[in-house]
Formats: structure tokens, C-alpha cells, sequence
């Protein structure tokens, strides 16, 4: 049996890190992690180390295969392996939230994070890409729009997407959180949490798959949606399904007169309509993923605010996940392609080539399990369960934009009021 932790933060993921940090200031806090550290393969913002379902590389897990289900597996999370997309959500999506959420608590973990209206990024180095960064083509779409307001905060229209990096660098997480002075946890990379250890009532610490015990005064999972889920499900704490929301995704297809130069992110714009996130993707996702069958570049309409939620459960000792389909979108996709088939877009498209493919995919965005306010209460906590919180994205009541940055907004808001 280890040392006995003050906090023990099951998951060095996006939320992890933030969440260990801050608390580190006054308690010793053990941060453990499934994965491993990251290394110089997972710098690199325009290669994402996705890995597959038959070969998921070192730093991802794969839950599922149709649609393909992966999470990052490392330390850092997913933010050492997505496309580096931190964007806000909406303001009105925070209609309704309570405890210590109050608009200027938000406002200020957001403006930590990526700096706000200033110039500095904050301490994600959040920057949005200039117009070298983005492809011609990509240039030529954006003008089909309406541009957003300038500001921090997404707003109706097209907009540059905020993007974690350093001298053109993955910037992570970790590489944020986990070496500030004075607020240094001790960190352990591949420790796989096996089950929560519960005695009478009150959560007391959790068993490593090796059979370690690691205990403490309290334990936050920070697994991620999936990862949380699965060990409250193995562990007893929550029964039968939990649900869950994704952000699903349409992917219009065509074909370019020209190939595009490398460019360094794979997403540098989007735009926002009253229910759908349109994705000016650079290029041809192989470009970006190795492993990906080479295509077109696409265009992704992704609905942002799903009415119906998908499940997951435990199948044996296997988390299981199923989505549930994508809502109406048609009216967001039937824009896209008129833009793409528009004389303005004949230097830049093939006459004919735009197609709307028939698969539906998914952002790799779930949310929603145990969301604050119904499932958990404002600071991550369930009622019944003493020395338990969960904050990841599990908690997040409502997301209309990808979640990295409002995930990490919530674990600095909660982690700040727990001191």
C-alpha cells in the first residue's frame, strides 16, 4: 500500500492536470495516469497520434468501432492528441448553472486559460491561425459566411479557431498545469485504475491494476467521460447505463483544382449557426492521421446540441458505447454544398465533385454522463457517496462548441472553490 494522499486525481488528462495543480498548492496530491508520458512523436500539432482500433499506438484507447470511439491515453489526455481546438462555448450555454459557476468565476478561468481578449494566450498559449496558416481554399469558404464578432467567445458566423500551441508546438495540458511552482503534484504515468475502493459509504481510494492499493482523504476521477464512467460502473457506484452526448458529424466531400500547401492545424475555422458547427477542415484528414485511408478534403456540419443521448454501459469487464444518431442538420449541410458548388468556389473546387457522404461520424466529444445539476451537484459530488467528486467532461450539463477549453474551465472553477 502507497503513502496515503491527501486527494488522490484519477486521470492526468485536460481536467486532471488543471485540477491537480491547483489543489497542490496547499495538500499533497497524487495525480495517476493510465497511460504514459508523452514524447517528441506527439509535438506535432498537424500529426495526431490517433493511432487505430487494431493498432492504437501508446497514447490512445479505443472504445469502439462504428463509429470509431478513442480517448487520449497519456499524460496531458487528449490534449496530446487532438487537432489543438480551444474554443469557449457559448455563453448561453452556462443558462442555469449554479454554485461557484457564477459569469465572472467563468469569465476568469477562461481568460487563465487562453488569455482572453489580450495578446498573450494564456496559459494554454492559445493563438488562432493567420491567413498563412489556412489554406486557399479554406480562405475562399470563410468569405461564403458572415465573420463573427471579435472576442473571445463564440458568437454566430465564421470564426478562426482558437488553437493550443507553442512556437508552432503542441502545447498540452500538462505542459500548462504540471510544472507551475509551487503547485507541483506528484505524478505517476502508467498506473491503470482498476476499481474505487468504497468502505462504508465513503470513497476511500482506488486499486491499480497491478493490485496497488492507493488511498486517500478524497479521490476525483478525471478519467474522461468514458473513463469515469467505466470505473463507476465496475466499482458499483452507479448502476445499470449511464447517458451520454455526443456532437455527430456530417462530412461533405470534394475535390480540390489545386493541392493545398501543408498547413499547420487541421481545423482552422469554423462557423457557428443557431444549432450546428460547420468545419472548414484544411485538408484530407490522411495528411493529418496516419493510418487514414487517403481521401478528399471535407467539410465537416456537426450538431452541437443533440436532443437524444446515447448509453454506456458495462458488457462484462468492457465499457460499451453506443452513440445515438445525429439530429437534423440538413439545413447546415445543404449551405455548405451550395457553397462548395458556387461560381465563387470554381478556381478552388472540381465542377461536380462535392458529395455528401452517408456515414455519419462522430467529434470524439462525449459529454453529459453525470452532468452537474442532475446527476452531480456544482462541485462534481454525489448525493449518498462521501470522498467522491468527477470532474471531466461527465459533469458538463451542455457543450455548443468542442469541450477541451470549457472542460478545463470547470476544473479550475471547482478546484479553486475546494481550496
Amino acid at each position: 500500500m502507497s503513502p496515503r494522499a491527501d486527494v488522490l486525481v484519477v486521470g492526468a488528462g485536460s481536467a486532471g492536470c488543471a485540477v491537480a495543480s491547483r489543489l497542490s498548492r496547499d495538500r499533497a496530491v497524487l495525480l495517476v495516469e493510465a497511460g504514459p508520458a508523452p514524447d517528441a512523436d506527439t509535438r506535432r500539432v498537424d500529426r495526431l497520434a490517433l493511432g487505430s482500433r487494431h493498432d492504437p499506438g501508446r497514447f490512445t484507447r479505443w472504445f469502439a468501432d462504428d463509429p470509431p470511439v478513442m480517448r487520449g491515453r497519456a499524460i496531458g489526455g487528449s490534449s496530446v492528441v487532438n487537432g489543438g481546438y480551444f474554443l469557449r462555448t457559448s455563453h448561453d450555454d452556462f443558462a442555469g448553472w449554479g454554485g461557484p459557476f457564477t459569469g465572472a468565476a467563468i469569465e476568469a478561468a477562461y481568460d487563465e486559460l487562453d488569455g482572453g481578449a489580450g495578446p498573450g494566450g494564456g496559459t494554454m498559449s492559445v493563438s488562432r491561425p493567420s491567413d498563412e496558416d489556412v489554406p486557399p481554399v479554406v480562405r475562399a469558404l470563410e468569405a461564403r459566411w458572415e465573420r463573427a464578432p471579435a472576442g473571445p467567445w463564440p458568437r454566430p458566423g465564421v470564426q478562426r479557431v482558437p488553437v493550443n500551441r507553442r512556437g508552432g508546438r503542441r502545447w498540452t495540458a500538462a505542459d500548462a498545469y504540471l510544472s507551475r511552482p509551487g503547485a507541483e503534484p506528484t505524478v505517476r504515468a502508467d498506473t491503470p485504475i482498476r476499481r474505487l475502493i468504497v468502505e462504508r459509504g465513503r470513497v476511500v481510494g482506488a486499486v491499480s491494476d497491478s493490485g496497488e492499493e492507493l488511498r486517500a482523504g478524497e479521490v476525483i476521477l478525471c478519467a474522461g467521460t468514458l473513463g469515469s464512467a467505466e470505473l463507476l460502473l465496475r466499482s458499483g457506484i452507479v448502476g445499470g447505463s449511464l447517458a451520454v452526448y455526443e456532437h455527430r458529424e456530417v462530412l461533405v466531400r470534394y475535390r480540390p483544382q489545386q493541392p493545398s500547401a501543408s498547413c499547420p492545424v487541421l481545423l482552422p475555422s469554423v462557423v457557428h449557426t443557431a444549432d450546428a458547427e460547420i468545419r472548414l477542415y484544411a485538408d484530407d484528414f490522411a495528411r493529418f492521421i496516419a493510418g487514414v485511408p487517403s481521401s478528399t478534403p471535407a467539410v465537416g456540419v456537426a450538431q452541437m446540441y443533440p436532443a437524444e443521448a446515447g448509453e454506456l454501459r458495462l458488457d462484462g469487464d468492457r465499457l460499451r458505447v453506443r452513440l445515438a444518431p445525429i439530429g437534423p442538420v440538413g439545413d447546415a449541410v445543404e449551405q455548405v454544398v451550395g457553397a462548395l458548388s458556387s461560381p465563387a468556389m470554381a478556381d478552388f473546387v472540381v465542377d461536380g465533385s462535392v458529395r455528401v457522404e452517408p456515414v455519419v461520424g462522430t467529434s470524439q466529444h462525449g459529454w453529459g454522463s453525470l452532468a452537474m445539476g442532475e446527476r452531480t451537484d456544482w462541485l462534481g459530488g454525489f448525493d449518498g457517496v462521501s470522498g467522491l467528486r468527477v470532474v471531466d467532461g461527465s459533469i458538463l450539463p451542455k457543450v455548443g462548441s468542442g469541450p477541451h477549453a470549457t472542460i478545463m474551465m470547470a476544473a479550475l472553477v471547482i478546484a479553486d472553490a475546494l481550496r
